[in-house]
C-alpha cells in the first residue's frame, strides 16, 4: 500500500481512524456501513410489526364489542322469558 511507503501520511492521521485502508478505517466503515443498512431496515420491520399488532387489537376490539353485544342481548332475552319474581316470593312448582 501507498500508506506503508509514506510514514508522513500516517503520523498526521487521526490515531483512532489510523488511516484509510488500515484494520480499524475498514472496521470502522464496516460498522457505519452495517448501521446505515440494518437500522433503517430494523425500523421498516419495526413499523409493519406495529401496524400488524394495531390492525390485530382493531380486529380484536371489534370482535369482543360484537361478543359481549350478542351476550348482552340473549341474556337480556333470557331473563325476559324467566319467571318474574317479587321481593320476598317464592318460585312455586308448576302443579300438574
Amino acid at each position: 500500500m501507498i500508506y506503508n511507503r509514506l510514514p508522513a501520511l500516517k503520523q498526521k492521521a487521526v490515531p483512532w481512524f489510523n488511516y484509510p485502508g488500515s484494520m480499524r478505517w475498514q472496521q470502522m466503515m464496516c460498522s457505519v456501513g452495517c448501521v446505515l443498512f440494518f437500522v433503517p431496515l430494523m425500523l421498516a420491520t419495526l413499523w409493519l410489526l406495529w401496524c400488524r399488532v394495531l390492525a390485530a387489537v382493531a380486529v380484536t376490539v371489534r370482535a369482543l364489542t360484537f361478543c359481549s353485544i350478542l351476550v348482552i342481548l340473549c341474556a337480556s332475552f333470557f331473563a325476559s322469558q324467566a319467571p318474574q319474581i317479587r321481593d320476598g316470593e317464592r318460585l312455586r312448582p308448576k302443579s300438574s
